[in-house]
């Protein structure tokens, strides 16, 4: 069951998707002068990439979104959410300012972080810092038959589990 403000967030784009989208295709910016605007730098490229990817397994969201979605008070999901992320128990990303978190990781009746989730985390938080952590899941891998490992988890965690572990010992050496 998808929550209804989930799938706006994954099948709409919000402005400054498109903003980003415009400007990473050719488009000239609407106000060069300022910030954000004139330039696409790779980081942008980046994020544009991982919402593409991401937007196949459930979206993004921003943590204010996020937020809304969780159940009780707004100070108690505040904490729990700022919690999450900094202990680096959801995968999460940084562009303008704002943490963004794939969805696919959620249940998305409640937003609590799915279970399996927590190993696959697990064996690769030591090696992978958090922007690389969400390159990791949104990325085709080749342990998965060329399926993300965001795509994979919905239907085949303990596959993902195998990859986390594959590639965190390629990386260790």
């Amino acid at each position: 069951m998808h929550h209804p403000h989930a799938t706006t967030t994954a099948l709409a784009r919000t402005p400054i998707e498109s903003r980003a989208l415009r400007l990473a295709h050719g488009a000239t910016p609407v106000a060069p002068g300022l910030p954000g605007y004139g330039c696409t730098l790779p980081i942008d490229a980046q994020f544009i990439d991982m919402l593409a990817s991401f937007r196949g397994c459930g979206g993004v969201a921003r943590t204010d979104e996020a937020l809304a979605w969780l159940d009780g008070e707004v100070e108690q999901g505040l904490s729990k959410l700022a919690r999450w992320i900094a202990q680096r128990q959801v995968v999460s990303f940084e562009w303008q300012a704002q943490t963004w978190l794939p969805l696919f990781q959620f249940d998305r009746r409640d937003m609590s972080i799915r279970p399996e989730l927590a190993p696959i985390v697990g064996e690769l938080r030591g090696v992978l810092d958090a922007s690389e952590l969400a390159t990791w899941f949104s990325r085709p891998n080749s342990t998965l038959e060329g399926l993300s490992p965001a795509e994979a988890f919905q239907d085949d965690p303990i596959s993902v589990l195998q990859a986390a572990r594959t590639d965190r010992f390629a990386i260790e050496g």
